[in-house]
């Protein structure tokens, strides 16, 4: 299995990463603060687009932004 690694010094983030996949691995105090090591399996292209990526694409190929046309 491949890994993705980040590590922030933001300990209010943690959380939202937790949300996001991310697996906190270790935490180590340096001069400048905490930093936290985190890591998740790598994600395949599909997984990594965002939903406004998605979006985006979805409109340029079809003109609008959801799978749902009120053209008559």
């Amino acid at each position: 299995m491949k890994w993705e690694y980040l590590f922030t010094n933001e300990e209010e983030k943690i959380p939202a990463l937790g949300l996001e996949g991310w697996e906190l691995v270790t935490v180590i105090q340096s001069d400048a603060g905490l930093r936290f090591y985190l890591k998740r399996p790598e994600r395949n292209l599909v997984e990594r687009l965002t939903q406004e990526q998605k979006g985006e694409v979805y409109k340029q190929n079809f003109g609008h932004t959801t799978g749902n046309s009120t053209k008559s």
